[in-house]
């Protein structure tokens, strides 16, 4: 009975023993406070995402809820569905608090009652917010100065921080039952010899409870120490990799975003363009972005738009591609984001002197509808350097950039219109004040030669001319 006794134990068996209670609790306390930050993180990530979301729903909607077009509005919910979102819920109503439409319920339009939720958001002057069991929802009022179109209200399902929870409990328990094993199976070692590696592994550990991931277990074993060791480096991979997609979501919603609301400002193409390629190519750091759009006979694509000294040099010799030419045809001509991780293996791919760096380039239609104005080219000088979640953040900016381009087309025009009607009146007002045949015909031909040229001038100088020897 004595040798059962603490203080009769070795000193080997007591080192391994109190080594091994101290990374259990390590392990759990790791996997608590890891549960708890990526709850917050989440919580905060989705809070912002939330918020974006609705701030460009909101955007997106006034149009719509202006001339009640609920058609508009599910299309603007199953484009949000198809996006990489959390998008759980969606609803619109209309100034008196109805629903107009829901993104998952096409029986609930059109209804006489009071939605409480939407009365609730049209009486808000702010965003509101509200945690529900499974999911976050997020609306708005929709407004343009002090008018009231309506509102919206989004939801973000909570699921995969219930699925993280988990798999990190499930990693919790896993390097728990790995470090116990551990701990039995080296009681029989010296424990000098173990003293160190478990060290290791705690300091690590605390550094991964304390939010530092970058740090990693070196492995110098093939044994339960180094199975350990990759079970807790594998840990932090796949949370800087969880990590990572978040802030990249996030970043891509803020980008698109922000390029929704500078292109909702700006009437000139070429400032338009502009905008587009330096955001895109700032924000994410991409090796170069350019612009095409089709010629007036759709025949070839003119480049108008590019980042760089490269895009200054192919804009002053105007570059441009035949229909079907390259990566950007072929995306033109299928209406399809074209996608090439690595150009060194596509036999299509045309290579530009002037980005010798280009690795991998991914082709994205402007295009509204089946009419295809133009691509947005971006490229990147590393070999997958462009992916799925690239290809997604640029479709959406290149919806944005066609919806843009027919706003600035249609203000053109309106406005060279609206100039032609005001010089019709003007030439008018000051023919009517003429007395005689004569100034008639003297106030057109000055007026006519002013706004058309020198040659309409003449040529009426010479009917007035005529006319006077007529007479």
């Amino acid at each position: 009975m004595d040798r059962i006794k603490w203080t009769n134990w070795p000193l080997a068996y007591k080192g391994v023993t109190v080594i091994t209670i101290l990374i259990l609790t390590s392990v759990m306390i790791s996997t608590f406070l890891a549960i708890r930050r990526e709850q917050a993180s989440f919580r905060a990530e989705l809070l912002q995402q939330a918020e974006l979301l609705v701030t460009t729903l909101e955007i997106y909607s006034r149009d719509d809820l202006y001339y009640l077009d609920v058609d508009s509005i599910n299309d603007v919910f199953e484009y949000l569905g198809q996006e990489e979102l959390m998008f759980s819920f969606g609803r619109v109503f209309d100034p008196e608090g109805r629903i107009l439409a829901d993104a998952y319920d096409d029986t609930l339009g059109y209804r006489d009652e009071i939605d409480p939720l939407g009365k609730r958001l049209l009486e808000s002057e702010d965003i509101v917010f509200e945690w529900q069991a499974d999911q976050l929802l997020a609306g708005t009022a929709v407004r343009v100065g002090a008018q009231n179109f309506g509102a919206v209200v989004v939801g973000l399902s909570t699921a995969p921080l219930t699925e993280k929870t988990a798999d990190l409990r499930y990693q919790g328990v896993v390097t728990a039952l790995v470090a116990g094993l551990v701990g039995t199976l080296v009681a029989v070692i010296i424990s000098r010899t173990i003293t160190n590696p478990i060290r290791k592994l705690t300091d690590v550990a605390q550094q991964f409870s304390q939010g530092n991931l970058a740090q990693r277990v070196p492995i110098q074993s093939g044994g339960e120490i180094g199975v350990l060791a990759n079970t807790l480096n594998f840990m932090a991979d796949e949370m800087e990799r969880t990590l990572g997609k978040l802030e990249r979501r996030t970043r891509a919603l803020e980008v698109s975003g922000e390029i929704s609301r500078s292109l909702s400002t700006i009437l000139d193409r070429n400032q338009l363009v502009s905008e587009v390629v330096e955001q895109l190519q700032s924000a994410f750091g991409y090796y170069h972005a350019h612009i095409y759009l089709f010629d007036e006979v759709q025949s070839d694509l003119v480049m108008v738009g590019g980042t760089g000294k490269a895009g200054q040099s192919m804009l002053a010799s105007g570059h441009k591609l035949t229909k079907g030419q390259g990566l950007v045809g072929r995306a033109a001509d299928a209406n399809q984001i074209v996608l090439i991780s690595d150009v060194s293996q596509d036999a299509s791919w045309l290579p530009n002197p002037l980005l010798p760096e280009t690795k991998s380039e991914v082709a994205v239609p402007i295009a509204v509808g089946d009419k295809v104005l133009g691509v947005l080219d971006v490229q990147h000088n590393v070999t997958d350097g462009l992916s799925e979640v690239d290809a997604n953040l640029i479709q959406s900016i290149a919806n944005q950039t066609a919806i843009a381009l027919q706003n600035a087309q249609l203000y053109t025009q309106t406005r060279q219109r609206a100039d032609r009607e005001t010089m019709a009146a003007d030439i008018a007002a000051k023919i009517q004040r003429a007395t005689t045949i004569e100034d008639v015909l003297q106030v057109a031909a000055r007026e006519l030669g002013q706004a058309f040229g020198t040659r309409t001038s003449a040529e009426l100088h010479r009917v007035t001319s005529r006319s006077m020897e007529a007479e």
